[in-house]
């Protein structure tokens, strides 16, 4: 999918942004392999970012944005890809089970040709756990499937950790509202300044979590880039 999308397009890798600097008619964006110049430029940073204060903006952004940053929350959700020789379970689908510990007991079991579960972990948990090593947390997920299925679990021949909460680029998974939040925030994250405009799943008032959420505000961004520059 990310391929596909990116066909044509100019992209810059290992190309970190550090400042923003905007006005009425134009935007800089420096960062650490040089200064670019636009007439308008869309910003999709994380809101993990965003809370980090990662990126620098010249001009602050607004005090309503801001504290739209500080009230809305960034949630985690970490994943297990777990690929056997072999599916001890029934059919696609999701795989729910009674077992200690209550922590590695959801499971989804995907439908590619190769036998994949994929073993989920959330909040104080998955914080917790992103300390642990690759291989310390296979095992923990196993450990999960084991105490549901019994003996009949092999060992993966392959396995992906992901550690969202880790990576400064993400700063989490995904956007949720705590106490003190309201969608009107995610309007107000999603307004534009300037030049800048603002795209990302925090900023979608009816799918927000979600990629296709991400993708529908990144092209009603585009448009609004389009317009504004006619």
């Amino acid at each position: 999918l990310t391929a596909g999308l990116a066909h044509g397009l100019d992209l810059r890798l290992n190309t970190v942004v550090r400042r923003i600097r905007h006005g009425a008619d134009s935007v800089e964006v420096e960062t650490g392999q040089g200064v670019f110049n636009a007439d308008a430029a869309i910003i999709t940073l994380p809101l993990g970012v965003l809370k980090a204060g990662m990126v620098t903006f010249d001009p602050p952004l607004p005090a309503d944005k801001q504290d739209a940053i500080r009230r809305l929350g960034m949630g985690l959700l970490n994943k297990v890809w777990l690929r056997f020789p072999s599916a001890f379970w029934a059919a696609p689908g999701w795989i729910e089970r009674a077992v200690q510990p209550s922590a590695w007991a959801e499971f989804y079991a995907t439908p590619l040709p190769d036998p994949t579960l994929i073993a989920f972990t959330c909040g104080r948990h998955a914080r917790e756990t992103e300390a642990l090593s690759n291989e310390q947390i296979v095992n923990l997920a196993v450990a999960g499937l084991r105490a549901g299925f019994g003996t009949i679990v092999p060992d993966p021949v392959e396995a992906h950790v992901t550690r969202w909460q880790s990576d400064p680029f993400c700063r989490g998974a995904y956007s949720f509202l705590p106490a003190g939040a309201s969608p009107a925030d995610r309007k107000r994250l999603a307004a534009p300044v300037h030049r800048l405009y603002f795209a990302g799943e925090a900023c979608h008032l009816d799918f927000p979590s979600t990629v296709h959420g991400a993708y529908q505000t990144g092209r009603a961004a585009a448009r609004a880039v389009g317009a504004s520059l006619r």
